[in-house]
């Protein structure tokens, strides 16, 4: 954020690939915990056989725990895999995920598409169950003048 006001997903944003196979959403979440608050993470997954193809992004909240992930994970061996992490590269797609999106309820796990179960209690989590992130209190009116701010004042327009 460094001097900036407001968020920018992509400057938070870590890709991580060499990851097992067998990771979900919540594995990776729980990897990478102990560095920040965590956004949004998303594993890559083939469309038919939704198996992890290994590859992750992760978004934190704040710049320096990103940093802190990318030093100390970078070349780190997770079960048989030598990781490779570091700053995802934009996209020219950054500005669309600053707005919230509604989300419905869950009829299925998003992790292996079975019903009876969320993704945070999914049996496929190969690190076990992960904890509910607390709802918070969010104020409109601050985050609205936060994303004008940023959308004025962002240099890397294209």
């Amino acid at each position: 954020m460094s001097g900036k006001t407001g968020f920018s997903p992509i400057r938070c944003t870590v890709h991580v690939s060499m990851l097992p196979y067998s990771y979900t959403n919540n594995d990776v979440a729980k990897l990478f915990e102990p560095f920040g608050r965590i956004a949004h993470v998303t594993v890559l997954r083939d469309r038919e056989t939704r198996k992890s193809k290994g590859v992750a992004w992760i978004q934190f909240v704040e710049r320096e725990s990103a940093q802190k992930a990318i030093e100390e994970l970078n070349g780190t061996k997770v079960d048989r895999f030598t990781m490779k992490v570091e700053w995802a590269k934009e996209n020219g797609r950054g500005g669309e995920f600053i707005k919230k999106r509604k989300y419905t309820k869950a009829k299925y796990c998003f992790e292996c598409g079975e019903t009876g179960h969320t993704s945070y209690k999914c049996p496929h989590n190969v690190l076990g169950d992960r904890a509910k992130p607390k709802k918070k209190q969010r104020n409109v009116e601050e985050e609205s003048e936060n994303v004008k701010a940023w959308l004025e004042n962002d240099e890397d327009d294209f």
